[in-house]
């Protein structure tokens, strides 16, 4: 059973599948709605999970090429919209 910060039981599971911790957060069938995260000390969630297999992640630096483009990720922000693609390099 999981617990909210004002105390009330939520929706979740920890679980341990083929070796692997695996968090399950609040069912939700909405494309880029954060499913799971990791808060700061405030309680903000600053890195996540989103439904649609994609990350949610709190603020951006600046990058530059490094190899031969292969692939995008979608990229979310809290609140679950789509706020563009992170690229992936070989």
């Amino acid at each position: 059973m999981m617990f909210g910060a004002s105390g009330a039981a939520e929706t979740g599971r920890l679980d341990l599948l083929a070796n692997v911790t695996v968090l399950q957060g609040q069912a939700t069938a909405s494309a880029g709605a954060p499913v799971a995260g990791l808060a700061d000390q405030s309680g903000v969630v600053r890195l996540g999970i989103v439904n649609g297999n994609g990350l949610m992640i709190d603020g951006l630096g600046s990058a530059s090429p490094i190899g031969s483009y292969v692939g995008k990720h979608p990229i979310y922000n809290a609140a679950g919209a789509l706020i563009g693609y992170m690229p992936v390099y070989s």
